[in-house]
């Protein structure tokens, strides 16, 4: 039967098809033309939602039979705020990222704290400011995602009518702990050509080459495959990232749709490359079954096995930065950030930049690296200068 097809009942109600008391039923109300949807909550209680239109009412519906399903439903109102956002994370996990999904639970699990014993229909803002008052020790970075979290979940439960109102949307950003950022470190060019000098011929000299001239993020240089490398044109895929979860090595496609891209990279880079595999299959070969790249990654430990930034900082990148001369304060994230300063500082375009660190625009790197770009007004002069000044 057809949504326009329904037949009208004694009662002035235009009806649909009954479904299941746990289905839910759909009809439309002839008075007003209201789309309704009576939802069971257990317990012989149901309760009615109110829609415009029939995919509104639906959508209504399936979200109350999911939340009631993960065990939200609103009986006597005793729903506690920790029990939404575990119905919250068990709806939104389909749609996360691994590592996003964990940093969530994380947040929830050690930062909750006493909200989570609050009921729901009882939480206020003064409730949710306080648990981030309480938690002092923790970095403002930190109440920041926390206070995301929260202010999504809520979000999530006004959505379904289980609350009227979100309670973290009534603080301002103003009232939370100010994040004091850190001063991006940036490489010169003569750094970058010592650590280059000194990198020659070890085990370090592949990543640490490759991480400043491609500006690739860490989790992708440690996920970079052989099969997606081709030393002939010097071209690289970036398709992964590298992440760990539960201390397990996993490899995870990429954000967004720029992050997966194709870096060409430089001769001597392709040349670096090439020794860096000679060295490679020569380990495996005397390892044998000691020798694990069941992955195929380019950088890998010493048995083959996946690398973790806090190796590559310690093992690879501390050892030059000492024997270079340079402050080893430097992280790993750095090479990044110094690749691409260097890439905008010799005139490189802000777009091509952007396309080659992958971000999603070019106003992310301009936002990032503006310290790094010419000044324009001494480029406008100069440019006059050469065309007009010879005459």
């Amino acid at each position: 039967m057809s949504r326009r097809g329904r037949r009208e009942d004694g009662r002035g109600v235009r009806s649909s098809r009954k479904r299941g008391q746990k289905e839910g039923s759909l009809y439309q109300r002839a008075s007003d033309g209201l789309w309704c949807a009576a939802v069971s909550l257990g317990n012989g209680r149901r309760k009615v939602l109110y829609g415009g239109t029939f995919d509104e009412v639906l959508k209504k519906r399936d979200g109350l039979k999911l939340a009631v399903s993960q065990g939200a439903a609103l009986q006597d109102g005793r729903i506690t705020v920790g029990r939404l956002f575990e119905a919250w994370l068990a709806a939104k996990r389909p749609a996360l990222r691994p590592k996003t999904y964990a940093r969530y639970a994380s947040l929830i699990r050690c930062h909750l704290g006493q909200l989570a014993q609050i009921r729901l229909a009882k939480l206020t803002a003064q409730d949710v400011e306080a648990i981030y008052r309480s938690r002092s020790d923790l970095a403002p970075k930190t109440i920041r995602h926390l206070h995301a979290v929260v202010k999504a979940g809520l979000t999530w439960a006004v959505r379904r009518e289980m609350i009227a109102r979100n309670p973290a949307a009534l603080i301002a950003p103003g009232d939370l702990p100010r994040v004091v950022r850190r001063e991006m470190t940036v490489l010169s060019v003569d750094q970058v050509r010592s650590i280059l000098r000194v990198a020659r011929d070890t085990e370090a000299e592949g990543l640490v080459t490759f991480a400043l001239v491609t500006g690739a993020r860490i989790g992708e240089i440690m996920g970079v495959k052989w099969d997606r490398v081709n030393l002939e044109t010097g071209r690289v895929r970036i398709t992964h990232s590298l992440q760990y979860l539960d201390g397990k090595p996993v490899l995870v496609e990429p954000k967004t749709r720029a992050a997966a891209r194709e870096l060409v990279l430089p001769a001597f880079a392709v040349n670096v490359l090439r020794a860096h595999r000679a060295r490679q299959n020569e380990r495996a070969l005397s390892l044998g079954s000691v020798w694990t790249n069941t992955l195929n990654l380019v950088f890998v430990t010493e048995t083959g096995g996946p690398l973790n930034r806090h190796a590559v900082l310690r093992q690879y990148l501390r050892p030059l930065l000492v024997k270079a001369g340079i402050p080893s304060a430097i992280r790993v994230h750095d090479l990044r950030h110094g690749a691409a300063s260097l890439m905008l500082a010799q005139g490189i375009p802000v777009p091509v930049v952007a396309e080659l660190l992958g971000h999603a625009t070019p106003a992310i790197t301009m936002a990032i690296y503006s310290h790094a770009l010419p000044d324009s007004q001494q480029l406008i002069a100069a440019q006059m200068e050469s065309t007009f000044g010879g005459g």
